[in-house]
């Protein structure tokens, strides 16, 4: 099958990733205190985590335009979509406007997968979509079977730091306070609807990791049938 896979830039795929599964960036856009930084080959994520800390607010993100997914879409008869929750960002609803333009003009078939998560929940569909590809499935099938090991996904993280949350106005000034005084690291999932939400709050980074590690097995079913995705900002040998 002729195919393209176009991406968002919260998609955790390394560069020989991208040229594995044939995919392209639509990258999404930072500001933070009036500084703008494309998230594309050329972002800088020490510089932002930088910013990050010396702003006094939280970085505001600006998704990709529908007519910048678009023109990504022109690339392939049979194209397959990969964005963050929409209930996180626009980037799915961006998506899905650039898809009616383009039928509406070519007959190329698009197909916008909603993550309802983010990250390395958005590479493990991207290999999804590449290994039913490879099976010689044809475009339909490929969406059917995707769709489906989207709705059986299940995404767990531990934050280092509130202090983003703070400043979002997701946490009190109070509250993050004593969370850092207590060094309170919550347990995060990714909601079947695709919010974020805590699970669990422990003090203590080994802590909070020996629960994440502990919840993946709770109800797992077939895990010799599964791919367990590890994904990390800046702290590999804590990944490991």
């Amino acid at each position: 099958m002729d195919y393209q896979i176009v991406v968002d830039s919260c998609t955790d795929l390394t560069k020989e990733m991208m040229q594995r599964f044939n995919a392209v960036l639509a990258p999404l856009t930072i500001n933070i205190d009036g500084k703008e930084m494309i998230d594309d080959e050329s972002f800088d994520q020490k510089q932002l985590i930088l910013d990050m800390r010396n702003s006094k607010e939280g970085p505001k993100t600006s998704c990709p335009s529908p007519s910048s997914y678009a023109d990504k879409f022109k690339n392939s008869k049979n194209v397959f979509v990969v964005t963050l929750s929409d209930k996180l960002s626009g980037s799915y609803n961006s998506a899905m406007v650039a898809k009616q333009m383009i039928e509406e003009e070519y007959d190329n078939l698009v197909h916008v997968f909603n993550s309802k998560s983010a990250a390395i929940a958005q590479v493990l569909i991207v290999h999804k979509i590449f290994e039913n590809i490879e099976s010689g499935m044809n475009f339909k099938d490929v969406v059917e079977k995707v769709e489906k090991y989207i709705s059986e996904q299940k995404t767990l993280f531990v934050l280092e730091s509130l202090e983003n949350l703070r400043k979002n106005g997701r946490l009190t000034n109070i509250q993050g306070m004593i969370a850092g005084l207590l060094s309170l690291k919550p347990l995060m999932l990714a909601t079947d609807e695709g919010y974020i939400d805590k699970k669990e709050i422990h003090r203590g980074m080994k802590k909070s990791l020996k629960r994440l590690v502990e919840s993946i097995g709770v109800n797992l079913d077939r895990a010799e049938e599964k791919i367990l995705g590890i994904s990390h900002c800046n702290c590999y040998e804590r990944a490991l």
